[in-house]
């Protein structure tokens, strides 16, 4: 989306008869952009310093409204502005510490009084309370709701997701889902509250299967990152993130001076495989290293095992930091 400022809009719609679909504002400026921009827009992308921003036209007659930043201190105003938008579709679209399990219950239990419009949405991201299955359950007993098995996700959004149906009356209800995202620390969910037509899902009365795929936590399947150490360790250090997924952290021989320690996320039970052939990769690499430099200096290499203890005590210790650090987010 081109960033310009108003003057330089406004110099456009004096020359050029445009129409504008979307739309990114910092939400100060919308009262001069009103003159110049027909609402409704399709979306607006705003950044909110003063609640006072949600009074604009623009920003009440946009069909989407996006959240990027929320500046102003007021909790309580805050909450209850968010709660009266019209929009027909809110995202939050940043971290507000405000939106607790209670509150987005709250949030829920006014929708459903309220009688929202088939189609109306609401997502935030959950960043504190219980984890995303245990507030989806709380969600199900507190309003008598139903599991139900969402055939149609964005996956490019969430992964093992859960979902709630909640009877709003004889044609709608609504449905509270939500999983982790991809682009957010593990412990940040993200949740949607949404008014369906009785009918959109199949609901079941059990939870929906947790699936099979490795989450991807805090490092996306694979590669996490490469640090340098004195010395490399032939041993796999694994660090348990669930029952499911851990941590492994090995070292990797090289032809240069300074070695490699990769960790990566694995399913539960690889590291045993994966300490073996770095192991036998290390040797191998350790046996040629030593051909190569006797051939070029006839030395003969020899071990030093302060070294090798040392880098074995560096990789223990950053195991121990992982581990502290996962325990701190969960």
């Amino acid at each position: 989306m081109p960033v310009v400022s108003y003057p330089v809009l406004r110099c456009i719609s004096e020359r050029i008869e445009a129409n504008y679909s979307a739309l990114e504002s910092w939400g100060i400026g919308l009262v001069k952009l009103h003159l110049l921009i027909e609402s409704p827009l399709k979306e607006l992308r705003l950044r909110v310093s003063h609640p006072t921003v949600f009074e604009n036209l623009i920003a009440r007659t946009a069909e989407k409204l996006v959240i990027m930043c929320d500046g102003y201190d007021e909790p309580d105003t805050r909450l209850e502005t968010h709660r009266n938008l019209l929009n027909k579709e809110v995202i939050i679209d940043t971290f507000l510490h405000d939106f607790t399990d209670i509150r987005i219950m709250e949030l829920i239990e006014y929708w459903r009084e309220t009688f929202k419009a088939v189609g109306s949405s609401f997502s935030v991201r959950k960043v504190n309370g219980d984890p995303i299955e245990m507030f989806l359950e709380k969600v199900k007993e507190r309003f008598e709701g139903t599991y139900l098995k969402l055939e149609q996700t964005d996956t490019n959004t969430f992964f093992d997701v859960n979902a709630v149906s909640i009877k709003i009356d004889s044609e709608s209800k609504i449905v509270v889902y939500g999983g982790r995202t991809y682009r957010t620390f593990p412990i940040a969910s993200k949740v949607v509250i949404k008014v369906m037509a009785i009918g959109s899902f199949e609901e079941v009365l059990e939870p929906p299967k947790k699936s099979n795929n490795i989450p991807r936590k805090l490092f996306n399947y694979a590669l996490l990152f490469v640090l340098t150490l004195s010395n490399p360790n032939n041993n796999a250090v694994s660090v348990k993130i669930d029952s499911e997924s851990e941590i492994v952290i090995y070292g990797i021989s090289s032809r240069w001076a300074f070695p490699k320690v990769v960790m990566k996320v694995v399913a539960v039970g690889s590291s045993a495989n994966i300490s073996k052939t770095v192991v036998e990769q290390n040797l191998a690499h350790e046996r040629l290293s030593c051909c190569e430099n006797s051939k070029k200096s006839n030395i003969i290499p020899r071990k030093l095992s302060s070294n090798s203890l040392s880098a074995l005590f560096l990789i223990s210790l950053l195991a121990f930091l992982i581990a502290l650090c996962l325990w701190f987010l969960c």
